[in-house]
């Protein structure tokens, strides 16, 4: 990734690798800043649900797999630049997001870490169908697909190798006791309303697996918001 040659070529090791596992945060926060701002919310409500996202319980947990949250920091900014593509009606605008959308899924995908590249796709394309059928945009979206398609292209010296090594590891053909390995005790859901029910944080079933993968908790300010839509459900936005 350009960013990590430039970081470990010009700067020490420790203020290289404490950047690299820093930066992924401001700039998520300013992505989804921008994003929450571009469909209308004012200021501090938009500041508010890019804290909310930022510092969520997903996000902080997993700071240990850095490449992981970067590819994390891109969704918003993709997100932000689909819709661009998809409501602008200035043709330059357009040219540009496309290009952003372009550079950020080459960006992803250098950082080497396919799985949260297929977690950002999902949130891309829920999110590419539902505003395409709002906006009625259909041919709009085929720019998107296409600036994705060329990201991708762009980084096929990353990609190609990737391709390689999974075809070698026995995650190609997975066995069921490793499919199942990491799957989600229910106790674990108690986490959404109480984080530290469990002496570990967490009820673990397999004591070879960190604590971080078993995480469920996203934040005191989630239940207590979906609590206060639910009772103001009848009210009028």
């Amino acid at each position: 990734h350009p960013l990590h040659v430039a970081l470990y070529r010009f700067l020490s090791l420790t203020a290289a690798f404490n950047l690299e596992l820093f930066l992924s945060y401001p700039f998520m926060l300013a992505g989804m800043f921008l994003f929450l701002r571009r469909w209308g919310l004012r200021r501090h409500a938009g500041l508010f649900g890019a804290i909310v996202f930022t510092y969520s319980g997903f996000n902080l947990f997993r700071f240990i797999h850095m490449n992981a949250i970067a590819v994390i920091a891109h969704i918003p900014w993709l997100l932000w630049a689909m819709d661009v593509v998809l409501r602008s009606q200035a043709r330059r605008r357009v040219a540009l997001a496309q290009l952003a959308v372009g550079l950020l899924t080459a960006s992803q995908a250098l950082l080497g870490y396919p799985q949260y590249m297929a977690f950002s796709c999902l949130a891309e394309g829920l999110y590419l169908l539902i505003a395409a059928c709002a906006a009625r945009k259909w041919r709009r979206s085929a720019l998107v697909l296409a600036a994705k398609a060329l990201g991708s292209l762009a980084a096929a010296i990353q990609l190609a190798p990737t391709c390689e090594a999974v075809a070698m590891s026995e995650r190609f053909a997975p066995t069921e006791e490793f499919r199942f390995s990491y799957s989600l005790h229910p106790l674990n859901l108690c986490q959404i309303v109480s984080p530290y029910v469990f002496r570990g944080r967490v009820f673990i079933a397999d004591d070879n697996l960190g604590e971080h993968e078993y995480v469920v908790y996203s934040g005191a300010v989630l239940p207590a918001l979906l609590a206060a839509l639910w009772i103001r459900r009848r009210r009028p936005c």
